[in-house]
């Protein structure tokens, strides 16, 4: 398995989805702006829903560049059939995948740091904390899809993946209602030790790692 075949199969990734990359920028650079401007609390929760939001932009901005890929490949010759035939090994073309929703969602983050200094908005600050929450948060997910999308195709997939596009920000939109924010200890979203730093990201690997092995066995058995 070479490196550089991961970087070349995920720019044509990028390469299919352009039109749909200027469509999220936009997302990802007015949406948190915008949602933390129209939510109604009071100054004591605004980092906590500032928290919230990150996640939910976020999230949103991986499932639907992720759906949009799969749906292109799907009508472009079947695409994981097509694949099959380049030179790029199965293992390349699952591990391209994985690595794509990592180049997504690094991207988000800058997206979202330059919003915030443009704007001088009410945006909270990126800190470490918030960075790995947003991180094992987009893992966790595409970690389950991925096998199921391999496994099943998109035709099916699609419906969990557009099913979570919809309902994270409906069912966000109401969280200011039925959150009692004042019973949480917030101070324990600011302050992860860096032993739980390390236990998160470890754990994180490990589904990771599990999540592709999976792939790999699902996608090794698969007749195209």
């Amino acid at each position: 398995m070479k490196i550089k075949n991961i970087f070349v199969l995920n720019r044509k990734n990028f390469m299919l989805i352009r039109k749909y990359i200027y469509i999220t920028t936009v997302i990802a650079f007015l949406a948190p702006s915008i949602l933390i401007a129209k939510t109604e609390i009071s100054t004591e929760f605004t980092d906590f829903f500032g928290r919230a939001i990150f996640l939910i932009v976020e999230n949103v901005v991986v499932l639907f560049l992720a759906n949009s890929l799969a749906l292109i490949e799907e009508n472009s010759r079947k695409g994981l059939a097509y694949l099959c035939t380049t030179p790029y090994s199965r293992k390349e073309i699952v591990i391209s995948s994985y690595f794509f929703d990592y180049i997504v969602y690094f991207n988000y983050c800058l997206i979202y740091c330059l919003s915030r200094l443009l704007f001088k908005s009410n945006l909270i600050k990126l800190d470490w904390n918030l960075f790995l929450i947003g991180l094992i948060s987009a893992v966790l997910i595409r970690a389950v899809l991925i096998p199921i999308s391999f496994k099943f195709g998109y035709d099916k997939a699609k419906y969990i993946i557009t099913v979570l596009i919809i309902i994270i920000p409906f069912i966000a939109s109401y969280l200011p209602n039925v959150i009692d924010v004042s019973s949480f200890n917030l101070m324990s979203l600011y302050n992860i030790s860096t032993k739980i730093s390390l236990i998160a990201i470890l754990s994180l690997l490990i589904v990771e790692l599990l999540s592709i092995k999976i792939s790999f066995y699902i996608f090794d058995n698969k007749e195209f």
